[in-house]
């Protein structure tokens, strides 16, 4: 498949309301870091190999390991994250497959002992962003390899000088 749709060509009025989505994110309760791990590991379950790339690469960007980077497919076997990290993994997991059915009062007990109420929506609401950028990924056939580290922020910012904001 080539790609169809280059990001550079998304119509800024349909990223605006995602990009600002995502700066809402940022400095909130949940850190870079796990940040990118969750995008990650949705973009993984999603198919998403442009996004793996990205968020990876963001994700050693932010701090996140090698190793837990190669044992995130398998997290849950793994000893390289902690509790908070395992949650916030076992929270998206579940939102990301079937939140109707996953969100078990068992699992909303692991996650409320992580993070408080505020985390937890922020937590909620990147999972749900991810997924959208991960459709859009995959629809407009974004090929993985060619993402370098704030790359999509660079480009948006040269786009709003060229329109002028």
């Amino acid at each position: 498949m080539s790609e169809r749709v280059p990001f550079a060509h998304v119509p800024k009025r349909l990223l605006s309301g995602l990009i600002e989505l995502e700066r809402s994110l940022e400095g909130g309760a949940i850190e870079a870091a796990l940040r990118e791990l969750v995008r990650t590991r949705v973009s993984q379950m999603n198919g998403c190999a442009y996004c793996v790339d990205m968020h990876s690469k963001e994700a050693a960007a932010a701090g996140v390991t090698r190793e837990q980077l190669r044992a995130l497919e398998g997290w849950r076997e793994s000893s390289v994250f902690s509790a908070r990290e395992s949650a916030a993994l076992a929270w998206a997991e579940a939102l990301a497959e079937d939140p109707g059915s996953n969100t078990t009062d068992g699992l909303w007990s692991r996650t409320i002992a992580e993070f408080d109420d505020d985390a937890i929506v922020e937590l909620t609401t990147l999972v749900g962003a991810i997924g959208v950028w991960n459709r859009v990924a995959i629809a407009c056939g974004w090929k993985p390899g060619t993402y370098r580290v704030g790359m999509h922020g660079m480009l948006l910012a040269a786009r709003r000088d060229a329109h002028g904001g």
